[in-house]
């Protein structure tokens, strides 16, 4: 199935693809199980390399702002959309 997804793109598509399926049905499949082994693999992180926990935090932080942010700004394109008819090109 993966050779006939990746047959027509480039190598990083080919090398990149098997594997982002894998853990991705992983976490479908067994959530219970892909949820123990991302908490062990968070403990390792901390006690073996701290700086790319914080770094992982931060940006999973920032990820969660930008998605609030995105939300919000759709949002208001929507009731900028539902008041056209208020609109005033002039202000």
């Amino acid at each position: 199935m993966m050779s006939v997804l990746t047959r027509s793109h480039g190598l990083t598509t080919r090398i990149f693809l098997p594997p982002a399926a894998l853990i991705s049905a992983f976490a479908y499949s067994l959530p219970g199980t892909a949820s123990r082994v991302s908490a062990y693999a968070g403990e390792l992180e901390d006690r073996y390399v701290p700086c790319f926990g914080v770094i992982r935090t931060t940006s999973v932080a920032h990820s969660g702002i930008a998605w609030e942010r995105a939300k919000e700004g759709a949002a208001v394109g929507r009731d900028c959309a539902g008041h056209s008819h208020d609109y005033d090109p002039r202000l």
